[in-house]
Parts: structure tokens; C-alpha cells; sequence
């Protein structure tokens, strides 16, 4: 498959097919202000999904594999209100594809301060609502060769300002597809570590899969086959038999360590000691631990109680929506000078000093091992000292100096 994008070509669109005969391609179209023409080969069926003024998303099919692929140019406008239509297209694309996607283009906005090169400082708060919609799509940066920046205002040199506007996303079943071998990530400590655990999550959850499978499907299968070879042994009485009976066991007990561990982790039981396994109590505690964070009934502003999730959700988001929508009063902040001062300047200076990478590893490796996966999928063993990256340590540096600058 072989995709071009060209953003304002400053072209009547009347042109574009012979644009295409010119280029060599078989297939073209053009979004709805004209500003994105998209050029393409080699594929059976194509559709357009999306089209709007800031990208227009392909749906391309190859019909001898029956594999359907999204690919999204992207022409994103200036300002941060207008992008925010862009924003929410692309989450709803990302609701209804579950299949190889690929969007790249003019995003208009960077994602890290060291993405621009003059000017005033960066805020980072402008990159968070394209770092978010990124990452809810599971989409990652795939990087790029050539220059640094994309973009230049070509003022004098005193004014010039350069930026990298200009970049490529796909999800994980796209690099499945496309791209062999390692995965480069771009951007800061903390756009890469998230990326490439998210990526390293799914391939886990792919080799696990494919070479492990159902653990509890697998318990009850060697349930089954251990009857069948007492039943065997007690029948023959053979040495053979004895010997398959004992490779059972040791087969059985290890798929019933996995599945300890596994509903240990789901449970959060810190205190439990190695001993016999103890499956239906681990279930009765995870049972118990989903009733208590069930929200079966909520009281509204006006003190009634409302059942049922459906309406627990709608008065959920109408008591938020008044809170942070409440209008602002001016506050008297002078009636904080009655609260005596116990901070002295020698622990202000404490508390707000850089911590040291050594204090950052004793608080990740200080994680229990056997805690329950967190968001990103990963629990506290995985951030042994074996397994601790440059990321990892980088990554509340960052933070700490982001927020010190805000």
C-alpha cells in the first residue's frame, strides 16, 4: 500500500486527477475545504469514512486478504477551540475502528517544549488535549528522519520560531501489521515511559495468549485429565502409569501456582503466606471487594436516593457540571493570617528541594510485588531493580520541574 498526502496544494480541485495520471496513482479524493488531497494504489476498495475540514479518514480494504486498514490525513486548524472539533472526531473514529489505523499530518500543536525553537516559552497546558485524545486512541508516535522541525515563520533571525508541527501515529495492530522489530518513541520522559509500557502491556497480553492461554480454562482441563489417570493408575497398577500420574500432578500444580498468583494479585492480599492453595478464598474476597465498590444507590442534591446505573451516572454528572460551573467570588484571603506559621524556611527549602534519583528508586522499588495491576496494566514487580529504566527515574523529575515552572 503506498499513501500520499499533500495539504494545501493551492490547486483548484478540478485538478486533482490529473494530478493523479502525473503522479502515477490510481486512486485520489480531496476533503471538504480542499485543503487535503490524498493519493493511493494498490488496494481493491476504498472508502471514505470522515471528511471534514481538518482530515478526511480512508477506509482502504485488500480484497485477497480481507484485511480492512484507516488511514486519517491530518490538517489541523490554529487555534485551540477549533482543534478541539478535530479531537473529537478522532475519539469517535477510535469508537467504532478496531482495526489497523494510521493518522498522521499538520497537527498544528507539538507535544513537547523542546519541539519548538525560539519565541516565548512553551505551556505545556496547550499539548494536553492532544497528548490526551492520543493516548485514549492507544495511538504512538512513530518518529521520524530528517529535521528536526517542520515548521518555520521565516521571520528575521530575531523573531524566527521553528516547530515540529508535522508527525505520524499508529496503533498497535498497524505496527503488528506493518513494522518488524523495535518501535522507535518519540518526545519526553513522559510521553515514552506510558508509550512504551502501553506497548510493551499489549505484547505481553499477545504472548501470553498464544503461549500460556486461559489459566483458569487450563486448571479446570487438568481436573479433569488427573481423574482420568487415578482412575488409570488404580486400574493398570504399571509403572508407566505411576509415571504419567506424576508428571500430571507436577503439571496440575504448577497451572494452580499461576492461577494463585494471578487471583492473589486481583485480591490485593499482602499478608496471605505460601501454603495450599486457596482458590475459592481468593474468589470469596474478590467477590467481596467488587460488591463493596459497586455503587448500588446515590442521594441528589434534593436528598432523594436514586437506583440503577443509568440514572446513578446521569445525577453523577449533573452535580459535577453545577460544582465546576458555580459562579466566582472574590475571597478574603487576610482571615488566613490567624493560622500560626509551624513551617520553618529550613523545611520549606526541604520540601520543595529536587529529590534525588537514589530517593525516587528506594519509592518504586519499596512497591509491593504483589499489588494489583494499576491502569497501565503493570503491578509493583515489575518496577524491580532488574527491570528499572532511565525512564522510570526521569519521568517524576519532569514533573517535579513542570511543576515548579507553573
Amino acid at each position: 500500500m503506498v499513501l500520499i498526502a499533500i495539504f494545501e496544494p493551492f490547486v483548484d480541485k478540478s485538478k486533482i486527477n490529473g494530478y493523479r495520471r502525473v503522479l502515477g496513482y490510481h486512486h485520489c479524493c480531496a476533503n471538504s475545504n480542499e485543503k487535503i488531497w490524498c493519493f493511493w494504489n494498490h488496494l481493491d476498495h476504498s472508502e471514505i469514512m470522515e471528511d471534514n475540514e481538518q482530515h478526511i479518514t480512508i477506509k482502504m480494504k485488500n480484497q485477497a486478504t480481507d484485511k480492512g486498514y484507516l488511514v486519517s490525513a491530518v490538517y489541523a486548524k490554529c487555534s485551540a477551540r477549533e482543534r478541539r472539533d478535530l479531537w473529537d472526531s478522532i475519539d469517535n473514529i477510535n469508537n467504532f475502528w478496531d482495526g489497523p489505523w494510521c493518522i498522521g499530518g499538520d497537527f498544528n500543536v507539538i507535544m513537547d517544549p523542546e519541539e519548538k525553537c525560539g519565541g516565548n516559552p512553551y505551556r505545556a497546558s496547550k499539548s494536553l488535549d492532544f497528548i490526551s485524545i492520543m493516548e485514549a486512541c492507544d495511538l504512538m508516535d512513530i518518529g521520524f528522519t530528517g529535521p528536526r522541525f517542520t515548521w518555520c515563520n521565516n521571520r528575521s533571525p530575531q523573531k524566527r520560531i521553528w516547530k515540529r508541527l508535522d508527525r505520524v501515529f499508529i496503533n498497535d495492530l498497524w505496527a503488528n501489521e506493518f513494522i518488524s522489530g523495535a518501535t522507535r518513541i518519540e518526545g519526553n520522559s513522559m510521553w515514552q515511559l506510558p508509550s512504551k509500557l502501553k506497548l510493551l502491556s499489549k505484547r505481553l497480553s499477545q504472548w501470553s495468549k498464544e503461549s500460556i492461554g486461559d489459566i483458569n480454562e487450563e486448571v479446570n482441563n487438568w481436573e479433569a485429565k488427573m481423574l482420568i489417570l487415578e482412575d488409570m493408575d488404580l486400574q493398570n497398577n504399571t509403572g508407566h502409569d505411576r509415571e504419567e500420574l506424576n508428571k500430571g500432578y507436577a503439571e496440575y500444580s504448577r497451572w494452580l501456582g499461576l492461577q494463585d498468583n494471578l487471583l492473589r494479585q486481583k485480591t490485593q492480599t499482602k499478608w496471605f503466606k505460601e501454603g495450599d492453595y486457596n482458590s475459592r478464598y481468593f474468589h470469596s474476597i474478590l467477590r467481596d471487594r467488587r460488591r463493596k465498590l459497586h455503587l448500588h444507590r446515590i442521594k441528589n442534591t434534593r436528598g432523594k436516593w436514586i437506583e440503577g446505573d443509568e440514572k446513578i451516572s446521569r445525577a453523577a454528572i449533573k452535580h459535577f457540571k453545577n460544582f465546576f460551573n458555580l459562579n466566582y467570588q472574590e475571597n478574603d484571603h487576610r482571615i488566613i493570617n490567624c493560622i500560626p506559621t509551624l513551617i520553618t524556611d529550613d523545611d520549606n527549602v526541604l520540601l520543595n528541594a529536587m529529590p534525588m534519583e537514589e530517593e525516587i528508586k528506594n519509592v518504586v522499588f519499596s512497591m509491593n510485588a504483589e499489588s494489583s495491576a494499576g491502569p497501565d496494566g503493570f503491578n509493583g514487580k515489575s518496577s524491580n531493580p532488574a527491570g528499572i529504566s532511565s525512564n522510570l527515574i526521569s519521568l517524576p523529575l519532569f514533573l517535579i520541574s513542570l511543576e515548579a515552572k507553573g
